[in-house]
């Protein structure tokens, strides 16, 4: 692939240091590397900051004073320096070739804005089956909402309401995000290879 954009991955981190290891343990082993790593801990009491620091001293790590919520992920687009921003929970992780595939679809379909990921259970090995995520994961499919914990986004295509809502502490969330999508007639698209861990 000739198209080699500098890609965001903006994690948020609270109380789970293990499962934030091996997300950016995942990211580095991504197929696709222009990437930089942001990783905004919500005041996390575990040790997350520091393990950060110790064993990813790459990464931009964004400390709150306080747990905030999902309005944390705010915190990282605000520094993305990337054109495309990889949102993910610190328990999801892409599959190597997301990314390069995510690349691809963006290039090739000019009305997506957000690519939300076709998730894999990390524990039980199947595909998660919910009304967040199409049933049939064979085909592309412009879908009403993106699932928050792994989903990419071009930042060009995107609203400049597209901000995580800070009444909304946890769940829920996408649903008002993806409206504002919607609203400036750009699409969400689920593509069965692009594929998420969580």
């Amino acid at each position: 692939m000739n198209y080699q954009p500098l890609v965001t991955v903006n994690i948020l981190s609270f109380n789970r240091i293990d499962e934030l290891r091996n997300t950016l343990t995942n990211v580095y082993e991504q197929d696709y590397k222009n990437i930089e790593e942001i990783v905004v801990d919500n005041a996390s009491s575990d040790g997350s900051s520091e393990m950060v620091n110790n064993e990813f001293p790459s990464v931009q790590l964004i400390q709150m004073e306080k747990n905030i919520g999902i309005a944390g992920w705010n915190e990282g687009f605000k520094v993305a320096k990337g054109g495309y921003v990889l949102v993910l929970d610190d328990d999801a992780y892409p599959d190597k070739n997301s990314i390069i595939l995510s690349l691809q679809e963006f290039q090739n379909d000019i009305e997506i804005a957000c690519i939300t990921f076709n998730l894999i259970d990390i524990n039980s090995g199947d595909f998660f089956v919910n009304n967040w995520l199409p049933s049939d994961k064979n085909k592309k499919t412009y879908w009403p909402v993106f699932v928050g914990c792994a989903f990419i986004v071009k930042k060009n295509r995107l609203p400049e309401t597209f901000i995580f809502p800070d009444e909304y502490f946890v769940y829920q969330h996408e649903l008002p995000m993806a409206a504002e999508i919607y609203l400036i007639n750009k699409k969400i698209a689920f593509i069965p290879s692009i594929i998420g861990y969580h």
